[in-house]
């Protein structure tokens, strides 16, 4: 009786895909309770969550090759939805995308029919850590067991079947993938799963998830590349050059006995013929590859991790495997179109060109991330404001902001307040500032205002923490060449506080709300007042303690009084090429509007020289040190310096807007105003 009754189950479970059954998260074990999705502070926080790859699969049958067949998918930490053994979208990575999973979680669509045939089918599930509790405490983590869920909907000849996850499916951690770490790196052994042990799964009752579609742009591989060069070493290992400093994962392809260990160990710099992984203080950033020995070449690629690197160490191949060949290096990268190119006859505007693109691409994920290299890899909305503006000049992000714009407008009233600065202006103000650019560069009305109440809390929340309209902390114009430090932050972050008042009134105007588009205007003209008063010596026209960053962004941001602006941009040229002698001073903030208001004041050709000066501090001498993307800080080493920051890309805005002179004058460019620059020693701008 016993017999018949597994029979009967079993039967069950091959066949169970009635009309109208509902899909549930299943996982490889009852949920603990443990969820901390939000930021925490301190990197101290214990790991306590498995950090293995499990699969969990469901095998049914079809009648027939199926007409149609959709499947809607999502996983936590990171899943792939494989298909009678199938990647189904192989150059993909890091699925589902990165959200607060407390607030929703993004599920993905696939057309799956191609691979279902007649017959006996499998869909399997694997699932890896992803942003579990060893990602930085800064950010969202997912706090609890991996768990899986699916709707399949399949036409196969007769009334459309849905195959869910639930209760029947089948689980496994006897895989090729051992373990997975998104700052550590993977571990593959291919000698693994051949004979896999399947057991049920968990069923969690738990329907708090919120299921949303995934709006914003896969994240996949991208610009596969072959090593520029191999250095041999002599403590029996190599060393790949890539060439270029960007996020990715390495190939190898090789022909190995069995069990043998080959270990890829990644960073960004060397030292002599020896990896130098300062920039990436705790992230390991190590894959580890145990060949099958099949007598053929293997092909082994990450799928669970990716890495911020030029150079790879590789320890345990054969000497007769160690080509250039043997090795692919893949990007990684939210899927966004480049819609726009530059050139021109200075060299060292040309190098920053192609490095701020390649910055950029490498920290778009599914958000903006702060850097690819080190344990951090965390949501900046600090870093996203400064460049922002290029991003949307450079590629069509319309899809990738709109996503990162919902997490940004409710990150903040997320974050522990004993974090302290993700909180002020400076930070916080990204989601009014990047709405105002839905309008100013798409005319995209419905994206601009779609988190206006989220727009509209965080505005008062700065009214009402500031009666005064000023502000005192914050990052202000962070890693400025004097060093990693917090620079002017009351008058950036009051700045920046009269900048994001006016931006709401703008919002509030086209959304039609009037009384707030009132109110917020009454802000702005107070708190502009209230700036003045404060950082503004009208006598001598030195704003602040006169560092380059407090003479610009007044002048960008429109707040100096319209009489005293050839006063002030006196003031900033004497501090430029006086008291800081022609070179670059501004952090963050300061180098996002450098070339503005220099060529908008006049200062084209002090611009030009500031920015191809090859000593220290500037973008030249960032070149003469061999740098191929854009370092957090102006000198080489540093307390917290990543080789692959992307916030100075900001500076390229100016390449569009006043050497080419392209300015929209209107929302969306529906008018243009064409106002170029010719610095002296610039021949061409295309």
């Amino acid at each position: 009786m016993r017999y018949q009754t597994i029979l009967l189950a079993a039967a069950v479970g091959l066949f169970a895909f009635e009309t109208g059954a509902t899909a549930r998260w299943i996982s490889d074990r009852a949920d603990g309770g443990v969820d901390v999705a939000r930021p925490m502070v301190g990197v101290g926080v214990a790991e306590t969550l498995p950090k293995d790859v499990i699969a969990v699969r469901k095998r049914f049958v079809l009648k027939g090759a199926p007409a149609s067949a959709r499947a809607k998918v999502t996983g936590l930490g990171f899943y792939r939805l494989l298909v009678n053994g199938a990647d189904v979208d192989p150059t993909r990575m890091m699925m589902p995308g990165w959200t607060n999973p407390g607030w929703r979680v993004l599920y993905d669509e696939y057309d799956v029919a191609r691979w279902l045939r007649e017959g006996t089918n499998e869909v399997r599930i694997l699932l890896a850590p992803g942003y579990s509790d060893d990602m930085n405490p800064w950010t969202w983590r997912w706090m609890r067991p991996k768990r899986a869920w699916m709707e399949m909907e399949v036409a196969d000849g007769d009334a459309p079947r849905r195959i869910v996850t639930d209760g029947t499916w089948e689980l496994t951690d006897d895989l090729p993938f051992v373990s997975a770490s998104i700052y550590h790196g993977e571990t593959y052994d291919a000698t693994r799963g051949g004979n896999a042990r399947w057991r049920p799964v968990v069923e969690l009752a738990d329907d708090s998830l919120r299921l949303e579609p995934n709006e914003g742009p896969a994240v996949r591989l991208f610009d596969p590349i072959r090593p520029v060069k191999v250095i041999r070493c002599p403590y029996g290992r190599l060393i790949l050059d890539f060439g270029v400093n960007r996020a990715g994962v390495v190939e190898l392809r090789a022909k190995l006995p069995r069990g043998a260990r080959v270990i890829l160990r990644h960073a960004e710099e060397i030292s002599g013929d020896r990896l130098d992984t300062r920039t990436q203080k705790e992230a390991r950033q190590t894959d580890v590859f145990i060949a099958a020995g099949t007598g053929e070449a293997e092909t082994y690629r990450p799928r669970f991790t990716y890495h911020g690197f030029r150079y790879v160490e590789v320890e345990g191949l054969p000497a007769d495997q160690a080509k250039a060949e043997n090795f692919t290096g893949w990007g990684v990268s939210a899927d966004v179109r480049e819609k726009a190119t530059f050139r021109c006859s200075d060299e060292t505007l040309n190098w920053l060109w192609d490095t701020a693109r390649r910055s950029m691409r490498s920290n778009f994920v599914s958000y903006p991330s702060d850097c690819c290299i080190r344990h951090e890899r965390t949501p900046c909305l600090m870093d996203s404001q400064a460049y922002e503006d290029t991003a949307f000049q450079v590629y069509d992000v319309r899809a990738f902001y709109s996503k990162w714009l919902y997490d940004a407008a409710r990150y903040e009233r997320a974050v522990d307040p004993r974090i302290g600065n993700n909180d002020n202006p400076d930070w916080a103000s990204d989601p009014i500032t990047l709405s105002g650019r839905f309008l100013t560069y798409l005319a995209a009305t419905n994206l601009a205002v779609r988190e206006y109440a989220e727009l509209k809390r965080a505005a008062e929340s700065f009214a009402a923490r500031s009666p005064d309209g000023l502000w005192e902390k914050g990052f202000g114009d962070w890693c400025s060449p004097a060093g990693w430090d917090f620079f002017d932050p009351a008058l950036v972050n009051s700045a920046f506080l009269v900048e994001a008042y006016r931006t709401m009134a703008h919002l509030a105007e086209v959304k039609g709300e009037r009384a707030d588009a009132a109110r917020f205007a009454d802000l702005r003209r107070k708190a502009h007042a209230a700036f003045l008063r404060k950082h503004y010596d009208p006598k001598t026209h030195v704003f602040g303690a006169g560092r380059q960053v407090c003479y610009i962004l007044p002048l960008a941001l429109g707040l100096v009084p319209e009489g005293d602006v050839p006063a002030v941009v006196a003031n900033l040229r004497r501090r430029l090429v006086g008291t800081d002698g022609g070179h670059i001073g501004t952090g963050i903030y300061g180098t996002r509007y450098f070339g503005d208001v220099l060529m908008d004041h006049g200062l084209g050709d002090e611009w030009l020289a500031a920015m191809t000066r090859k000593d220290f501090p500037g973008f030249g001498f960032m070149r003469a040190s061999g740098a191929t993307s854009l370092w957090e800080q102006w000198t080489r080493d540093g307390e917290m310096n990543s080789h692959n920051h992307a916030m100075f890309a900001g500076a390229v805005s100016c390449f569009f807007t006043h050497l080419a002179g392209i300015r929209p004058a209107a929302d969306g460019y529906s008018r243009v105003l064409v106002k170029p620059c010719f610095p002296k020693g610039l021949d061409s701008v295309e």
